[in-house]
Formats: structure tokens, C-alpha cells, sequence
């Protein structure tokens, strides 16, 4: 998706840039690694511990360049060089083949690949055998590396011109681990770049000159393998490195591209042709009947009519909001400048909220790279309520819940005399309150006169983010695919062998009043699979009508702290018939408490027997989002107390009832 501040990227380049005095172009500092000299053959020797992994990168050197070409415009090329022990067949599977960041062979200035076997014989291949290959619509340029082999060892190693941006993000870990890498900002003396690194005790920072050139180094040494772990935000807690440009010494001392700026030149960009759309947008307000709602009403009904008659084109020119509201289409910029345009019409008070989802990076107030500048929310004051106008199946109040408890910039407008600019702040952007994100699951079970099958009035109610995951769809969907979507629903909450009747879905309309009611769905089931007869008992597995749960056993510690994406809870009231002529066994295998003094997560599960009704209850909720490492085994006792639970199961004994009972 085309970002709205990725179209600014260039431009701001050629404003910090622009007037900066000619520098030697095409002097590389990567060309000096000497990537022709002759192949060094001696292979690594592995670690018992780096043995237990697919592969092993020796030595990474990445060279980011900023220089003046000979028409004074700014350039900047990408040179990457690694060396790599490769373990295991999967290893030479993933390095096989090397897939180019480029589109074209137009900007790759340098491509070769090398096999080095465990003999010593050296395959080597390079820009000739560069092949194009088409997947899911997109390009790719791939080269495809020869005499690959387990215990051996590939280099690999390109070099190409790229867009120009004064923010960056390079990875320094990923899922094997890493003996030594380096990576370089090089730009004239005259442009300092400033970095940062994120989750890198194993990487130190300097900085150098060599000539006319000044250079943002970052080393690293022994960086573990990124491990892929549930409930974590792998992406931010890997090892990273932002950086920007923050000064350029030529055009004076003061820091460049900081928040203020970037709430200036965002609020300009998504005004420009404000004034030209102003009368169109007012005529279409009050053809809708939208001018003079009461605010809250406005914005939904502004919301509820871009979302469902405004398409996004990626591959449109982008435009002022009076072309996107007359084309019926626009970018996701003319589509954020048609709500700011209306918004502004309506006289509605309202901020511009731009930041990053948590799980990609967490945003730093005290570094202002734009690089964080990625996703953007409207907030409204007056509600203290957002809209997040990039996703059209999320409504006013309902928002990107990765931007939940996070930094980010506030842009409201200033006024100074006849010009209105945008006032940058930092904010945070509150979680959703507990008790506003639930999934419950009402039920009343009994059984055929044979108790061979189990029947159930089913009743699930979503709110919040929960419901999310299914409303919008339901909603979107035909009578057919609707149809399907509950058949699913239904099978994976109670059993594949899930027979429906009388099903009815309720309040799952996006652009009516109804979408801030529960999402109902419910039904009259009837299930064999939960029953198994064993001579004259029934084996009831009552656990498995709440639903597949999660299980989490490591094989390895811990990495990563917990990320539950928001805070919910589960509610399942289970209401069980005993058949006459029989009674109930193993209800005390019902009795889970897992909590905490601190309250932020539980399970919690209880029973109540009256005459032949037993009322099964299941709390589990999770008050916080983000929880730290040391608070992982509590946690994995939540988690796999839901699991436990779905292997619970009671037994119809033939016999008298058991006499009223309370636990």
C-alpha cells in the first residue's frame, strides 16, 4: 500500500539536498571491499551451539550511500556482502536462490553470487544469469546460486541504485544467527546522519571520516537467531538500526526533518487543493443531508459514505478531495484528504494521528525519524474517540488495534494570521478499555432419548475488536458466502460434525447503528462427535464446546516479551440437561483457577449443580496488552489452562441423580 508520507519521501530529499554542493559521484565505498579479489576457501569452523541451527552468517557488510551527482541531484545506492555456513537442507533451500530488491536490471550495478563446497570447488555466478520471475501479480529479479551443499558456504553480494530517503530501518537479525555484520551510512561531510539501535546490546555506534565523506557506522557482534514465537511483536524486538538525516551543515546548525516539521509538511500535503474543493464538498454535504447532524452523526455518516462508495486505486494519480469524491476512487492520500476535507467543512474538531504498528517497531519519541510516520488515524476530541480511515471494515471508535498503546504524532491546526499550519505533538494512543472486547458463547445442552447425540441452543456474542473479525465480512458478503462464513464459524467453535437450524446473525450491519451493538450469532445445533459410548457410561466432552484453545510449550527460553494484541476476555455459560435415568460423574475436573495478585490475566472456570441442570461458567481475560518476559510462565499458565480445559470430560452414568449440589 502506497503510504501517504512515502509520496513526500522524494521531495524531501530534493529540499534538503537540492541546493548542496557537487560532491565525486560514483566513488562507492563498497567498491573498495575488493569483491573481485581471489575466494578465500577455508570453511568456518561451527560451534556446538551455531551446529544446532540451519545455518550460520559469518560476516555481513552493508554500505548506504548518499552522494551529489554531476546535476546536483542526490543519489543513493544500496551494497550489500554476506557470507553464510549453511547446516542443513533448509539452509541451501533458503539461499538457493537470491531474490534482488530491484525491478528492473537498470539500477543493479553489480550482482555475484559464490558457492564455496566442502572440498574447496568454487561456483560462481553474476549479473548475466539474473532471471525475472512474476508471482501474486509482482516482479521479482532472482539469481539462482549453483553447487549449494550442506557443510558448504555461499557469498552473496549486489550493489544498486535506489529512491532517495532520508530515513531508514535496516534489520540486523533474522532466523539464524549472526557472527559479525556491519552497516554504513556514508553521505558528504557536509549531511550528519544520526542512528539508533533498537533491542542491540551486541551492537556499538561511531562515527568516521574518510575524505570528504562522513560515515555512520553501526558493528555488530554474536547476534542470536530471531526466533518466531506466539503472542510477540517478533518484527519490533529484533535487532534494528533507524536512522535519519539531521543536519545538513551548509544550509546552517539547526536540526532538520524533526516532529514539527513533519506536522508541517504532512498538514500541507493533505490540504493541497483545499481551496479548490472547499464548494464541492460543501454541496455534496448538504445533498447527503450530512451538514447540521450532530457531531458524532456527521462523522459517521461521513465515514459510512467514503468507505462504502469511495474505492482505493493504488494505481491512481493521486488527488485533490473534490477529484476523489467526483471519481469514486482515489489513493489512500486523496482518500485521507477527502475525509480532512469534509471534517473541515462540517466545522468538526479533529486531530491527524499518524504512527506505526507495535509490531513492526515500537515508535520513539526522543528520535524523530519519519520512518515511523507509517499508518494514520483521525482523532476527535470531543469524543475522544478515532477513525482509522485506511480500513474499510472498522468503524468510528474501532481502530488498527497494533496502534493500541503506542507514541505517536498529533497534528491539530495552527492558525498564524492568514496561513494554517499543522502543530506536531506526541501523544499516546490509548488502549481499548477493559470490557469493551469480549466473545461469548451462551449454551443449553441436551441430549436424543438414546443419548447418542448432543443438541445445543447456541448463542455467540462479539464485541469490540472482537466482533471485528467477523462483522465486516459478514457484512460484505452475499447470502452464499454468508452462508459459509457461520458453517465455519460453527464447526470451529464446536465440532466438524456440526449440524445448523434456525441460525440467525443479528447486528451486522457496518453503516447503521446496530454496528455498535453486539454481533450475534445463534443457532440450534446437534453434535455426535462430543459423545462416546463405552458400555454403559457416555463420555461427554464438554471441554470442546468452548471452543480450540492454544497451547504454548517452548523448546527453547523465551525471547521475545508477550503481546496479546488488546485487551479481551471470553465469557462460555454452558447449561447441561442430564438425561433422565442417568447421572453425572467427574464435574470436579471442571475447577481451573489461574489468576494473579496483579489482576492483568486469568482463567477461571466453576460449575453449579440444581437437580439436573449443571451450569458450567469459563472466565478468561487478558487486562494488558503488553506483559514482560518474566511475566511468561504466568501467562503460558493462562494459556494452557484454556487448553487443558478442552480435554475435559464428564460421565452420564445410568442411575439415580445426584441430589442438589452447589460448588
Amino acid at each position: 500500500m502506497m503510504r501517504p508520507y512515502s509520496l513526500l519521501r522524494t521531495t524531501v530529499a530534493v529540499l534538503a539536498l537540492g541546493c548542496a554542493a557537487r560532491t565525486q559521484a560514483q566513488d562507492l565505498e563498497f567498491k573498495k571491499l575488493d569483491l573481485d579479489r581471489k575466494v578465500d576457501k577455508t570453511l568456518a569452523k561451527i560451534t556446538p551451539e551455531e551446529k544446532k541451527e540451519t545455518g550460520v552468517v559469518l560476516k555481513e557488510k552493508t554500505y548506504i550511500e548518499y552522494f551529489i551527482n554531476a546535476k546536483d541531484e542526490a543519489e543513493r545506492y544500496y551494497g550489500v556482502y554476506r557470507r553464510i555456513h549453511l547446516n542443513e537442507a533448509a539452509a541451501v533451500e533458503q539461499f538457493n536462490k537470491m531474490v534482488l530488491p530491484v525491478v528492473s536490471k537498470e539500477g543493479l550495478l553489480m550482482v555475484k553470487a559464490r558457492s564455496i563446497s566442502r572440498t574447496g570447488a568454487v561456483k560462481e555466478v553474476g549479473i548475466e544469469a539474473v532471471k525475472e520471475l512474476e508471482e501474486d501479480g509482482r516482479l521479482y529479479k532472482i539469481l539462482a546460486v549453483e553447487g549449494l551443499e550442506v557443510g558448504g558456504e555461499v557469498e552473496l553480494m549486489y550493489l544498486y541504485q535506489t529512491n532517495v530517503s532520508l530515513f531508514g530501518s535496516e534489520r540486523v537479525q533474522e532466523e539464524i544467527p549472526l557472527r559479525e555484520s556491519e552497516l554504513h551510512i556514508v553521505a558528504p561531510e557536509y549531511l550528519v546522519f544520526e542512528g539508533k539501535v533498537y533491542n542491540g546490546k551486541h551492537t556499538r555506534q561511531d562515527t568516521s571520516r574518510v575524505g570528504e565523506k562522513r560515515l555512520l557506522s553501526f558493528r555488530s557482534r554474536q547476534v542470536p537467531a530471531l526466533l518466531e514465537e506466539k503472542y510477540a511483536a517478533v518484527n519490533a524486538n529484533s535487532v534494528r538500526v533507524e536512522y535519519k538525516l539531521a543536519y545538513n551543515e551548509r544550509k546552517g546548525g539547526s536540526r532538520i526533518l524533526s516532529w514539527n516539521d513533519a506536522g508541517a509538511r504532512i498538514y500541507g500535503f493533505l490540504h493541497q487543493g483545499a481551496e479548490n474543493s472547499a464548494k464541492d464538498l460543501g454541496k455534496f454535504l448538504s445533498k447527503e443531508k450530512i451538514k447540521g447532524l450532530p457531531e458524532e452523526q456527521a462523522i459517521r455518516a461521513v465515514e459510512n459514505y467514503v468507505k462504502t462508495n469511495i474505492a482505493l486505486r493504488k494505481d491512481a494519480e493521486d488527488d485533490i478531495a473534490a477529484g476523489v469524491l467526483k471519481r469514486k476512487f482515489g489513493t489512500q492520500s486523496g482518500i485521507i484528504r477527502l475525509y480532512v476535507g469534509l471534517f473541515e467543512s462540517l466545522k468538526v474538531p479533529f486531530e491527524l494521528v499518524v504512527g506505526c504498528s507495535r509490531y513492526e517497531q515500537q515508535f520513539d519519541r526522543s528520535f524523530d525519524t519519519w520512518n515511523f510516520l507509517d499508518k494514520y488515524l483521525i482523532y476527535f476530541p470531543n469524543s475522544k474517540k478515532f477513525l482509522d480511515p485506511e480500513n474499510p471494515f472498522l468503524r468510528y471508535g474501532l481502530f488498527d488495534h497494533t496502534l493500541e498503546g503506542t507514541d505517536a504524532l498529533y497534528i491539530s491546526t495552527e492558525t498564524l494570521g492568514n496561513l494554517k499550519t499543522g502543530l506536531a505533538t506526541i501523544n499516546r494512543i490509548p488502549e481499548t478499555p477493559a470490557g469493551q472486547n469480549y466473545d461469548n458463547i451462551e449454551a443449553t445442552v441436551s441430549f436424543s432419548p438414546n443419548v447418542d447425540q448432543m443438541n445445543l441452543k447456541y448463542v455467540r456474542r462479539m464485541g469490540g475488536s472482537q466482533a471485528a473479525q467477523l462483522r465486516p465480512y459478514y457484512f460484505m458478503s452475499n447470502a452464499e458466502d454468508r452462508a459459509k462464513l457461520v458453517t465455519q464459524v460453527l464447526k470451529g467453535s464446536t465440532g466438524e460434525d456440526v449440524a445448523a437450524t434456525n441460525v440467525v446473525v443479528s447486528n451486522f450491519n457496518l453503516n447503521t447503528p446496530e454496528v455498535d451493538q453486539d454481533f450475534i450469532m445463534s443457532a440450534d445445533l446437534t453434535l455426535k462427535s462430543t459423545l462416546e459410548r463405552v458400555n454403559n457410561r457416555v463420555l461427554v466432552k464438554v471441554g470442546e464446546l468452548i471452543g480450540p484453545q492454544t497451547e504454548m510449550y517452548n523448546e527453547r527460553p523465551r525471547q521475545h516479551p508477550i503481546d496479546v494484541g488488546n485487551v479481551h476476555s471470553y465469557t462460555r455459560v454452558i447449561k447441561l440437561q442430564v438425561p433422565d435415568g442417568y447421572r453425572l460423574a467427574g464435574q470436579e475436573t471442571l475447577k481451573r483457577s489461574i489468576t494473579f495478585a496483579n489482576g492483568d490475566m486469568g482463567f477461571v472456570s466453576g460449575y453449579k449443580l440444581e437437580g439436573k441442570v449443571l451450569t458450567i461458567t469459563v472466565e478468561e481475560y487478558y487486562k494488558k496488552v503488553q506483559l514482560p518476559i518474566s511475566a511468561y510462565a504466568d501467562f503460558q499458565k493462562v494459556i494452557n489452562a484454556a487448553a487443558d480445559f478442552n480435554k475435559v470430560t464428564l460421565i452420564l452414568e445410568k442411575g439415580s441423580p445426584l441430589s442438589n449440589k452447589q460448588q
